[in-house]
């Protein structure tokens, strides 16, 4: 797992880095359901990709829709989401 994408988000994740993955909650969450869109028209099961989509929606529409709002912003929803202060 140790590969770009994870060492950004994880920049965030544990060092608190704000600017270490510069790819916006909205714009994943768009992504998502363009991919989820494309593989129900091919009727191909889209269970974690739906579950990930799923995630960003819920931070969307708790805030999340900034420009500023990154996708590894997307823990601090989660804890939220969960009862748990970051």
């Amino acid at each position: 797992m140790d590969c770009g994408f994870y060492q950004t988000f994880m920049g965030y994740a544990l060092e608190g880095n704000r600017e270490a993955h510069r790819f916006t909650l909205a714009n994943a969450y768009k992504d998502l359901r363009y991919l989820e869109s494309m593989a129900n028209a091919a009727t191909v099961t889209t269970t974690m990709a739906s579950a990930a989509k799923n995630s960003f929606a819920g931070a969307v529409a708790q805030g999340g829709a900034g420009p500023e709002d990154y996708v590894p912003h997307l823990t601090d929803f989660v804890a939220r989401a969960n009862g748990v202060k970051r």
